[in-house]
């Protein structure tokens, strides 16, 4: 089974190809950009396919990231996903850029705490135990909020606003800082994903004028 990923929600325009049989990459494509995605993601799906010696109609899903990240960006990927799902007759799965940031550096010792820079003095978070569980639902935080709503055990911080809550507690360990999820995870997570029973809605996390959050703690 071939799985096309698809993600433009952070200045980046990526695209890359799963086989299940094998479980292995077998083309993938990562542009830094923080405009243009719309033009360059067609051309990435194409190398990709190029690359791999296949054709759209080999294709038995497509993953696309859904956000948090930029409005326009979110909706470029999302929009052209549904676009080829509906050609294809294949069904498309949402992976959240959270998600998609934290999975690499699950079954460790410390949670991981997904961070990235959503402007206006506010982060994208989510918090998630070593097992994969979810502590902290994906929100939009202060990084005072951030820290006042964690836990008391060991904390690794990634994504792009690592920085602005390592500064608040020496408890959380800094990772890896790039806001931008491996187009790889992305594609083996939509590879092994169930079925959803409706198409990927966007995750924006903010609304216009919207108000910071407080934590929301995951139930069981």
């Amino acid at each position: 089974m071939l799985t096309l990923a698809l993600d433009t929600a952070l200045p980046a325009t990526q695209a890359a190809l799963h086989d299940s049989a094998s479980d292995t990459i077998i083309a993938s494509i990562s542009l830094p950009m923080m405009t243009g995605h719309a033009e360059a993601l067609l051309p990435a799906v194409e190398e990709c396919l190029r690359q791999a010696g296949v054709s759209y109609a080999h294709l038995a899903r497509i993953g696309v990231t859904t956000g948090p990240g930029s409005f326009t960006g979110v909706r470029i990927a999302l929009s052209a996903a549904r676009a080829m799902a509906l050609a294809l007759a294949v069904p498309v799965i949402g992976i959240s850029t959270l998600d998609a940031l934290t999975r690499p550096h699950l079954g460790q010792k410390a949670s991981v705490l997904a961070v990235n820079d959503a402007r206006r003095g506010e982060l994208y978070v989510q918090l998630t135990a070593t097992d994969g569980t979810i502590l902290i639902e994906p929100g939009l935080l202060t990084p005072q909020a951030v820290i006042d709503g964690l836990p008391h055990h060991d904390i690794l911080a990634i994504g792009s606003g690592t920085d602005l809550v390592c500064a608040l507690s020496s408890a959380i360990t800094a990772g890896e800082r790039s806001p931008i999820p491996a187009i790889a995870v992305i594609a083996r997570l939509a590879a092994i994903a169930d079925l959803p029973d409706h198409p990927p809605r966007p995750l924006y996390l903010r609304a216009p004028d919207a108000k910071p959050q407080t934590p929301v703690l995951a139930t069981s």
